[in-house]
């Protein structure tokens, strides 16, 4: 009779510590990627509010962006089938436009921070964009 009642408790304690893990991922409202700004610059409280509002913001305006540039690659891959050479060039010619649309939103976003930081902060800004591309960079293939 004790094994079946320590192992209903542990059971319950699993469900409950599953469900608070299911919650955290799906919490709704959040973005979910990591904080870049607000964490890495030390932002104080004002700037902080600030910079979460533009970042919410900045989300807000891009996720929409990102949902057309995800269905119009879907509709230019999935047209191999079709030997349509004006659709395919006109769904690159829009993808192309949405990209273009985005890195403005971004500059945009990028200045807007820029502005909000006092001089260090400015100086800290620019030296972590500079490492994030030359991250991204790629060694060339052999």
């Amino acid at each position: 009779m004790r094994p079946n009642l320590l192992f209903k408790i542990i059971i319950i304690l699993l469900l409950i510590s599953n469900g608070f893990t299911l919650f955290l991922l799906i919490k709704p409202g959040k973005p979910h990627h990591p904080p870049f700004l607000s964490e890495k610059l030390g932002l104080s409280g004002d700037q902080l509010k600030e910079a979460k509002k533009m970042e919410l913001s900045h989300f807000d305006q891009m996720k929409p962006l990102d949902l057309k540039i995800e269905k119009l690659h879907e509709d230019l891959f999935l047209s191999i089938t079709s030997n349509d050479k004006w659709k395919e060039d006109s769904l690159k010619s829009l993808i192309s436009s949405f990209i273009i649309k985005k890195d403005e939103l971004l500059l945009a976003h990028f200045k807007k921070i820029y502005a909000l930081c006092n001089s260090s902060q400015q100086q800290l800004f620019t030296t972590e964009l500079k490492e994030h591309f030359s991250r991204r960079k790629h060694p060339p293939r052999k």
